[in-house]
């Protein structure tokens, strides 16, 4: 028995790697190790060669390795190998706006997020989409991950804990969960009347971060954390305040610091006061009269210690008499202005009617329309 096996063909480029053998028993099949003797990847274990005895390995890592081959006839063939991997600079962070995911030399450039908010709850509860992306849909052999889905871990700033764990089943790369439903059981409303001028409803207002990892059939990634903390606001008080609610029905929380809603008792509004703001923060309330023109501005300065989250405000005592709507905004802006409920007077016309020019009824001229 004769051993001719032996490598005919060599080509590499890159993480790509294409070996052909000629063997006169067939048979053959190979595969690489590292420097272990374990099988570069859990992938690929040997690998048979197709008809014209040709082996292709994607996506190899950067290192050394050995090539083992053996054919029908048991007859082996030995070789080390140096795949040097082009380096692609880019951003390598997943959460990053302008993650690269075949970038493989950081080059800084990563722009990360800065705090999210997300409005939950309500009648119709929004969706708080968590980015969760992956770093590929297909295994090193371009075959799909099977069973391919992201584990979530949700987590108080304060606390090392996860308060819920979920999971996402992956049909794109840049794949999101919601964690709506988990963030709303911890938001609720005091029915509390607010003895301050301002003040934090900590029970409507949870600050959390999240982890997440991939797992697939093969096993499970590492764990991925968002670099930044989030703020998960109440949208809506429940049905059951709907009695304390002053006016009308409650608008949608926003994340802007706009007027949201009537909660609690009356004469109280509940609004977002943003984390990244500087100096003095003022309540700014702006009366109009129902004509719709200013009559006063009363700017409530804010405290500094209040944090981000919702901030429920007592509107202002004795308004103008002549006041018959208050709009809320918070600015870092002292806009006070005093009061004017001053009537508005109408002043008639003063132009004296043009009287017409008088008719002569005696005049002969039978062209004047006094005839016609």
């Amino acid at each position: 028995m004769a051993c001719d096996l032996q490598i005919a063909e060599f080509a590499q480029n890159g993480p790509y790697l294409t070996v052909r053998f000629t063997s006169s028993a067939g048979g053959i099949r190979a595969r690489l190790n590292n420097g272990l003797g374990d099988a570069y990847n859990p992938y690929f274990d040997y690998v048979a060669a197709d008809g014209n005895g040709r082996v292709t390995w994607p996506h190899i890592p950067e290192g050394e390795f050995q090539l083992n081959a053996y054919d029908a006839n048991n007859c082996t063939v030995l070789r080390n190998v140096q795949v040097v991997v082009p380096k692609v600079r880019g951003c390598t962070n997943p959460f990053a706006s302008n993650w690269n995911p075949d970038a493989t030399d950081d080059d800084g450039s990563c722009q990360l997020p800065g705090s999210q908010w997300f409005a939950v709850g309500g009648l119709y509860p929004p969706v708080a989409a968590l980015a969760t992306p992956v770093s590929s849909l297909f295994k090193a052999d371009q075959t799909p991950r099977q069973g391919l889905y992201v584990e979530v871990e949700l987590y108080r700033i304060t606390e090392t804990v996860p308060f819920a764990r979920l999971r996402q089943a992956v049909r794109s790369q840049y794949t999101t969960t919601n964690a709506e439903p988990y963030l709303r059981g911890l938001l609720d409303t005091e029915a509390v009347p607010v003895r301050v001028d301002a003040y934090v409803d900590d029970t409507a207002t949870v600050v959390f971060n999240y982890r997440y990892r991939e797992v697939d059939s093969e096993g499970v990634g590492q764990w991925r954390q968002h670099p930044a903390s989030h703020y998960a606001v109440l949208s809506a008080p429940e049905s059951s305040l709907r009695p304390y609610i002053a006016g009308s029905d409650a608008l949608p929380l926003t994340a802007f610091a706009e007027p949201t809603q009537f909660v609690g008792y009356p004469l109280e509004v509940s609004a977002v006061l943003p984390a990244d703001r500087l100096g003095t923060w003022y309540a700014q309330w702006r009366y109009l009269d129902s004509a719709g023109r200013q009559v006063e501005v009363k700017a409530v300065p804010l405290p500094a210690d209040l944090p981000a989250g919702v901030v429920r405000l007592r509107v202002p005592p004795l308004p103008p008499v002549c006041a018959a709507s208050v709009e809320l905004t918070l600015m870092d802006i002292d806009r006070t202005s005093a009061a004017n409920c001053a009537p508005v007077v109408v002043t008639p016309p003063t132009t004296t009617p043009v009287k017409p020019a008088p008719r002569d009824f005696n005049s002969s001229d039978f062209n004047t329309s006094d005839y016609r």
